[in-house]
């Protein structure tokens, strides 16, 4: 048996070689990348993604940069490997090397609590709440018996997009994924370049996302507003569990829907494949701060992978995921 295994991995271990991460920090000149490709095989590695990173000179998605996309795929053909497609310039994917973010609508949203014993002056706050005791409420005027008000209004964050809003991330495919189906031979579409590899999207870093969509989803989802309730998520009084659970559920819903999912659905349809990196796989506090669960994603059949960016290996454990299963009850 053990022979057997043996042969089976020595006959078939070529296929399953490396495929690097190649950056691309310089000016893309068809010789050196052709040059460099060819040097990758002769290290017996069966293909790369194109990555743009930080010290590219030339313009990102430019017809200059779909020459090089072509003539690196090109090489492949002849050398039997794959040329995968990275969806981004820098990462997290969605912004579209800055197209995006030249329309605020776009940015990604989150929550801002503030807190005063008075009623607050804002004007720009979703919701104004007053707590007494454990109990909290939503008012529109000061009330005599509060201890404490709050007022919850929206943040932006310009050097990223909403991914909880699938317009958006349309967007972001029509202006990436769609362009390079527009410039890639269909013969090697899907093929020679098998797809696209998507990095570390994420629905709010470290905050408390929201979105122009989220409103309405959530009346649909739950039948009940939660903008009677949206100070739960920051103080813990009657009802915070029960509400965080349908808050974080459908995050975790629209995160998937909206941005992986979507995507998945693109390559499928257009022949070709998705696989990716999420976010803070180390910890499941920091996934589901970010992202909802590193292998919540695998629920829209995306290939993803879950690498240990630093020297310290986290526990196996960590990879649990933090949104809730089929079938799970509420608190």
């Amino acid at each position: 048996m053990l022979k057997q295994l043996i042969h089976e991995l020595t006959e078939n271990a070529p296929s399953y070689g490396p495929l690097p991460f190649w950056s691309w920090n310089d000016r893309l000149e068809e010789g050196e990348l052709r040059r460099q490709i060819r040097n990758m095989r002769d290290l017996n590695m069966n293909g790369f993604f194109m990555h743009a990173r930080g010290g590219l000179e030339t313009e990102y998605m430019s017809e200059e940069w779909h020459d090089a996309v072509r003539a690196c795929i090109d090489e492949a053909r002849k050398l039997g490997m794959e040329a995968w497609a990275y969806d981004e310039n820098g990462w997290p994917s969605g912004f579209a090397g800055g197209k995006l973010l030249e329309d605020p609508r776009n940015f990604t949203q989150f929550l801002i609590l503030q807190s005063s014993d008075q009623f607050p002056a804002c004007t720009d706050a979703l919701a104004i709440y007053a707590v007494t005791g454990n109990t909290a409420r939503r008012v529109t005027a000061a009330v005599p018996d509060a201890d404490r008000y709050y007022a919850v209004s929206v943040g932006t964050n310009n050097a990223y997009i909403d991914v909880l809003d699938p317009a958006i991330v349309r967007r972001f495919i029509d202006a990436t994924h769609e362009e390079y189906k527009k410039r890639i031979a269909p013969a090697d579409f899907g093929t020679v370049m098998p797809g696209f590899f998507t990095d570390e999207p994420q629905h709010c870093r470290a905050s408390t996302p929201w979105s122009g969509i989220f409103r309405n989803a959530f009346l649909t989802e739950y039948g009940y507003d939660p903008l009677e309730h949206l100070v739960k998520l920051f103080v813990d009084c009657d009802g915070f569990r029960e509400f965080r659970y349908d808050y974080r559920k459908l995050v975790a819903r629209l995160y998937v829907d909206g941005f992986v999912k979507q995507i998945y659905e693109w390559c499928e349809e257009n022949g070709c494949r998705l696989t990716g990196h999420t976010i803070e796989e180390a910890t499941i506090t920091g996934q589901l701060r970010c992202c909802s669960g590193a292998t919540v994603i695998n629920t829209s059949r995306a290939s993803t992978t879950s690498p240990a960016l630093s020297r310290r290996i986290p526990s196996p454990s960590n990879s649990a995921r933090c949104a809730p299963r089929r079938g799970e009850k509420r608190p």
